[in-house]
This record gives C-alpha cells, structure tokens and sequence, in this order.
C-alpha cells in the first residue's frame, strides 16, 4: 500500500487524472495489481491543482454577479438549512421568439405522433432531437437580480470529481421577536373562522380532490411523478406537492468503497443528469412541465424516481429482514437481474477486502477444493491476485450479490471470516519471519 492518493480519488479525477498531475510535475507510483493506473505521491500538488481550478470556477461564477461564492467538502442539505433557495425564472419571449417556439412545438408534436404509429420516415428522431435543442435555446431562465445581488451559490466535488453548482442560496434573515406575555399581541381585525371551522371545511375539500383523483387516472399519474421528482431532485422543495407521498433515498456513496468503479452507480448518474437536465430549475414550474408529458414519458419519469428508492443494503447503518430480502428476490426475477452484468470480481473490489480463508472457500466453490488448497499457504496479495485471475470469466460472485438462497454459502463463508484472526497472525508471522532471516 501506499500514502499517495489514488487514480480514482474524486480530487485527481477533477483536476484531470494523473496524466495532468504528472504534467504539473507530480511522482506516480504504480501498483501491479491495482486496476485503477496508480497513485500521486504529492497530496500537497493535488491540493494545489485542486483549488487552482476551483478557483477559476469561482471566478466565473462571481463573473455572473453572484455576492459570493462557497466551496463545501461535500455537498449536504444540513449544510445549506439557514437559506433560503430562490430559483431562476422563465424569461418572457419576444414575439418572434415566440412565434418560432409554437411552429417548432407544433412540428414536434406532430413528428413523435408519426414515430409512436410507426410511419415516420428514418430522419424523424433526429429532427425531433434537434427542435428539442432549439427548443431548450428559446426557454431561457435568469435570476432576479435581486437574488443575484445578495444572494451566492454553493460548490462541491461529487464522489465522481463532477464539481456540482447549486445557484440562488440567500441567508435566512432573522424572524421578528414574538411578543413576550407581558406584551399585548397586536388586535387582529376583520371577520375571521374559527380554527375547528376551517379544518372541517379543509377536510372536505381533502376529501373531494381525493375522491376525483382516484377516477382520473392519468391525472394520478402526474400528481404522482411531480411529487416523486419533487422528492428525487428537489429534495429542498418537497412541501410543492399537496401529497403525503414519502420516498427515501439511501445514498450509496459512503457504502460502496470505490463508488466511482461501479457500473451501475455510473449508469445511473448518467441517467439522473439527462433527467436533471430536462426539468425546469423552478420546482414551482414542476407541475405544469409534468403535466404536457405524454403517459409513456411521465412512466420513464417515475420508473427513474422509484428506482431511486431501493435499498437492499445491509451494513452498520442499515438491516434487512426475511420479507425484505424475499421482495428484492421478486424484483430481481421480474427484472431479469444479472449481477454479472453489474460487477466482476477483481483485487481491488472483491479479494482484497477478504482473508485467505474465505479466498480458498471462494476459488473452491468455483473451481473445486483440489484447486484451490495451496491458497491458505500463500501471502494475502499473491492469493488475491491468484483467486482473481482463477476465477475470471467463471460467473462466481460473492454471496452478499447473489439474489437466490445463498444461505449456505454465507454460512460457509461466515465460517471462514471466523478464522480471520488466526490468519492475520500467519501473516504477521510470515513478516517477522521474513525480516528475521534477511536480518
């Protein structure tokens, strides 16, 4: 192992890699069995790359106007809870503007109609993308001015070392005192409900949306994307939506030792910034953009926000149960889930993070026991790097990945972690043999 800092840390992904760190004059050391091209000897450098281009962010950012500009470690709403967030609004169009939005809106509707019936010609999806794209030049946002005057904005490096941009925060100002009980409240005048009055007659009106809701259906569709994107990318913003719809989303990150080699986590975020990308910046626009969604996009739409919500993690923070670990079977099956797809075991993702006992069970169960029993005689590094290349290309998985009954093959792995101790001794024995004979 070594002190530098690795080629998939987000600080050297955002600066460039290690091909821009080495330009800058950095040391690499490079690692035989890492998959990841190495390590930068010189934290100080990256550092220094680091903020030399955050700084040049700042700068553009403060170019726009905004009062000021913050860096946070990592992005998180307890950070941000003493400001208000304002958003960018529409800017009016001109008349010509205008005119050209409507034909282009037009063609547009027309064009998907002909592809959803199946007789458009070959060059009617990529008109359709791009009327879209001038479609998005002609919807321009701004921020008020005001905002802009007093108001900042946040950055942040993502796991992924994308520098994430979030506008419009303005400091909270401070509530005006409450009159103390020494102090008459100021009289409150005119005709007014009593408090029992107006939730009765508000439960009546809960009453009659409910009961409408449940026989329009595609408005039910709407109400329910609006407010599981509220909740997914507005999360700020969940209090725009009259239901009582709770999603929650367990972030990965702090989980998964190396987020940023995960296939499926990439994917995601990949689907997640197309989507961002496509909503209106104003969550108070949400329902209104929701609402001239045909059925099939608002389902892609909710697909992506219910998929946000899985979680069949189990670690120090998390638990599951029998009935919870039989639904993610379900899903996996009606899903048609290959885990292969997703992952493939490697040193650094799989055989590094086990002792030598459970990598001998492993290559074993895959490969037979005659296989694998020289395993347990090896030094750790030299058995990780034997288990993944023996096991390459064979579909063996870890069982913590395995959606079907894998209860006996947790239980024998279990019974091998149990030797850990015995084999981290054999491996400090190795080493204090080692040093005492080249002593």
């Amino acid at each position: 192992m070594t002190d530098g800092i690795s080629a998939t840390d987000k600080r050297l992904v955002f600066i460039g890699g290690l091909t821009a760190y080495e330009q800058a004059g950095g040391m690499v050391t490079r690692d035989l069995f890492a998959a990841d091209g190495g390590f930068a000897n010189d934290p100080a450098l990256v550092e220094s790359l680091v903020a030399q281009k955050l700084e040049e962010t700042i700068s553009a950012l403060k170019a726009e106007g905004w009062a000021w500009v913050e860096s946070l470690t990592e992005w998180s709403y307890p950070s941000v809870a003493e400001f208000d967030r304002h958003y960018a609004e529409a800017v009016a169009l001109s008349e010509d503007e205008q005119a050209q939005h409507d034909a282009l809106t037009s063609e547009r509707d027309d064009l998907c109609a002909q592809i959803e019936d199946g007789v458009a010609d070959d060059k009617a999806e990529g008109r359709v993308a791009a009327i879209t794209g001038r479609l998005d030049a002609l919807e321009k946002e701004a921020y008020a001015p005001e905002v802009i005057a007093k108001g900042g904005v946040f950055i942040a490096l993502s796991y992924n070392g994308q520098l994430r941009i979030e506008r419009g925060f303005v400091r909270r100002e401070k509530q005006e005192a409450v009159p103390s009980q020494g102090e008459a409240a100021p009289e409150e005048k005119g005709a007014k409900l009593s408090a029992p009055f107006v939730e009765d007659l508000t439960a009546q009106k809960t009453a009659a949306l409910r009961s409408e809701l449940a026989k329009n259906h595609s408005v039910a569709l709407v109400t329910v994307v609006h407010s599981m994107l509220l909740s997914a990318f507005y999360r700020h913003a969940t209090d725009y939506s009259c239901l009582e719809i709770s999603t929650k989303s367990f972030g990965l990150d702090g989980s998964l030792k190396e987020p940023q080699n995960s296939k499926a986590l990439t994917e995601l975020d990949a689907g997640s910034e197309d989507i961002k990308s496509r909503l209106p910046s104003n969550p108070d626009a949400l329902w209104g953009w929701c609402m001239d969604l045909k059925p099939n996009e608002l389902l892609e739409l909710l697909a992506f926000a219910a998929a946000g919500t899985v979680n069949v993690v189990e670690g120090k923070s998390t638990y599951g149960n029998a009935k919870h670990f039989n639904h993610s079977k379900q899903l996996a099956a009606a899903l048609g889930t290959d885990m292969r797809n997703h992952f493939e075991p490697t040193v650094d993702n799989c055989f590094a993070h086990m002792n030598r006992a459970t990598i001998q069970a492993s290559v074993a169960k895959a490969k037979g026991e005659e296989f694998a029993k020289g395993i347990i005689d090896m030094k750790k590094s030299d058995a990780a790097a034997f288990a993944a290349k023996a096991l390459k290309g064979t579909g063996w998985l870890p069982a913590p990945l395995l959606f079907d009954d894998a209860s006996s093959e947790k239980q024998g792995i279990a019974e091998a972690i149990q030797t850990d101790a015995t084999d981290e001794m054999i491996e400090t024995a190795d080493i204090i043999q080692f040093s005492e004979v080249a002593a």
